[in-house]
């Protein structure tokens, strides 16, 4: 991130009003060139925070947006490209890979940087204890976040959109949970113990390959590791086991094809790391509830 001191590079390409939404104005200049959004569950009445959508686009040069009086937190990911960025009075370039959160209230802007165009993940948060968050992790006066590690964000983020896929009971709860887990990896520091990088790294293998047949042998040799300490890892770090953690990513797997393709309950097993179909059924059933076939026919529980 640049600091910025030069206001002009926003009064040089005027907004235009386009509409007012629960008490925010939103202004823009110009077009993405694409826009992908994953609209989460509605926020339950009893949940204290939860991540609402996530926005993925790519901005056009000369692409300008501002908001004036927002009632949510957005986290601003860049992953190629860079943005010009205005909260209020504080200015700044952000860049590649860097991350930076767009408070509620207030004057926002951000328009497309020196590079002429932008490619972006936002999510937005809000719930009764946004504020209440924000003060205790010490966010709430930070627009930059230089440590946040973005392979670990990365199997966050892919994590929310598989829950928003899904449909069995305990979704919400995952969900609210997971946006905990954002706000937590947000306010970590170089210094404050977080997952080190070689487990993130196994993680999003074992996330990438879940019809792999891993054992805990294998999974403690390709870490590097004895399987005693893995399992400590795993424990401290995911309060889970690797076998749990591995169960939970192949069920997701088989939930995404059974909702998204063809492919016979067979050959969804076999995908999903499973060579016996009845094994596979079995451990399906106890996550969601009714079988493989119900579920891809909308009867999994709501």
């Amino acid at each position: 991130m640049k600091p910025l001191t030069d206001s002009s590079i926003f009064r040089n390409s005027p907004v235009r009003f386009q509409m007012k939404k629960e008490g925010c104005s939103y202004f823009a200049c110009g077009t993405h060139e694409w826009q992908h959004t994953t609209f989460l569950p509605q926020k339950p009445e009893d949940a204290l925070f939860w991540c609402a959508s996530i926005w993925e686009s790519k901005m056009k040069n000369g692409c300008h947006m501002r908001r004036i009086n927002s009632n949510f937190l957005a986290l601003e990911h860049i992953q190629k490209g860079s943005l010009y960025v205005r909260q209020d009075d504080v200015m700044f370039l952000a860049e590649e890979n860097d991350f930076f959160l767009l408070r509620p209230g207030g004057d926002l802007e951000f328009m497309t940087g020196p590079q002429g165009f932008c490619v972006k993940d936002s999510l937005i948060l809000s719930g009764n204890l946004l504020d209440d968050l924000l003060r205790q992790t010490g966010l709430d006066g930070r627009n930059y976040l230089p440590h946040v590690n973005v392979k670990k964000f990365d199997i966050l983020l892919q994590s929310f959109k598989s829950l928003s896929r899904e449909f069995h009971g305990g979704i919400l709860q995952e969900l609210e949970h997971r946006a905990y887990d954002l706000i937590l990896l947000l306010k970590e520091s170089p210094s404050s113990g977080k997952m080190p990088e070689k487990l993130v790294e196994l993680l999003a293998f074992m996330e990438a390959n879940p019809e792999q047949p891993f054992s805990l042998r294998e999974l403690s040799r390709h870490y590097g590791c004895s399987v005693s300490h893995l399992t400590r890892l795993f424990h401290l770090h995911c309060r889970s086991t690797p076998y749990r953690m591995l169960t939970e990513m192949r069920m997701r797997r088989a939930a995404s094809l059974l909702m998204q393709t063809a492919l016979s309950v067979k050959e969804i097993a076999a995908k999903a790391g499973y060579e016996n179909p009845l094994n596979f059924s079995t451990e399906f059933r106890k996550r969601y509830k009714v079988s493989p076939r119900l579920f891809r026919n909308g009867m999994g529980t709501p």
